[in-house]
């Protein structure tokens, strides 16, 4: 279970990376047309509220990406504490993390195969670190 699991992460952290990396392209290509559109927006209220929307809707994107990023870091060291069987509170977090970002992906943007890889590391991951714990806080023999 623990070598699945830290495979599994390591395949999310890198379809997170990618994915991070979109989000962080889209927040800011979306910033550029709200900044480019606030140009043309003085007087039109309507327009200026559409431009505060792209803002809005930019900053989130690329807040969101550099989440992503940074649980992609989290990840691949999770996979290594996974393959030395160390450190399961800090998997249980990476797996927790993981499970936050694939939700927010479901219900926020839309429903994918990566998502579901990304659930069941998430889940693979935190089993593992359970039994880690346990094999941990067993009396040596």
């Amino acid at each position: 279970m623990k070598i699945a699991a830290g495979v599994l992460f390591i395949i999310t952290a890198v379809l997170d990376l990618f994915a991070g990396l979109g989000y962080l392209l889209g927040g800011a290509l979306t910033t550029g047309a709200a900044t480019i559109g606030s140009d043309f927006a003085s007087g039109d209220a309507e327009l200026t509220n559409v431009v505060n929307q792209g803002f809005l809707a930019g900053g989130g994107l690329v807040a969101y990406g550099i989440f992503i990023l940074v649980v992609t870091g989290l990840l691949i060291a999770a996979a290594v504490f996974l393959f030395k069987s160390i450190k399961p509170k800090f998997i249980i977090v990476a797996g927790s993390l993981a499970i936050l970002i694939e939700l927010v992906g479901i219900f926020g943007i839309h429903f994918g195969i990566t998502n579901l890889i990304g659930l069941v590391a998430g889940v693979f991951g935190i089993v593992a670190a359970v039994s880690i714990s346990k094999a941990l806080n067993s009396p040596a023999e």
